[in-house]
């Protein structure tokens, strides 16, 4: 029975749900998908970040990261500028447009934590962090051993 419930919550279907279900307010408010509400609280919670920072650190499709990125900078709510090192790069930051949207997914997302979190105690939250810690090893490690893997990203972006 646990190893069904393990599976589930690995498997993400639940939570993505979930996901859905918190973030739909600011999705139709600001007319976002997904993608691009994962890129917001991305660079609201680690400033001038770079396309690759974002698709890497989140797993998700470069192609698609691109697009959204292009996507928010045409909205005014990211812009992008050049990196001082290197010029063939480029970071991105929140704008005074963008900012209102990027408070309330920070906010959805302090719920989503919240109430998924809830109930479970600070000994559970250690131990549930070591483990988060062994699987997303083991994931990078899987992950690695495909081809294809850092290009096709696993984030719906509805």
């Amino acid at each position: 029975m646990n190893r069904d419930k393990v599976d589930v919550l690995l498997r993400g279907r639940m939570l993505k749900q979930a996901v859905k279900t918190v973030y739909a307010p600011v999705r139709h408010k600001y007319g976002l998908r997904q993608i691009e509400i994962e890129i917001l609280l991305t660079l609201a919670e680690f400033e001038d970040v770079s396309s690759s920072d974002i698709y890497r650190g989140q797993f998700l499709n470069k192609g698609q990261v691109s697009k959204a990125l292009d996507e928010l900078c045409r909205k005014a709510y990211i812009e992008m500028i050049p990196d001082e090192n290197d010029h063939r790069y480029n970071r991105y930051r929140i704008t005074e447009t963008g900012s209102p949207a990027a408070d309330e997914i920070r906010k959805a997302h302090r719920e989503l934590m919240g109430n998924l979190m809830d109930g479970v105690t600070s000994d559970e939250m250690r131990t549930l962090c070591m483990i988060a810690e062994r699987v997303s090893v083991n994931l990078e490690r899987l992950t690695r051993e495909s081809k294809d893997a850092a290009d096709q990203g696993y984030l719906e972006t509805v």
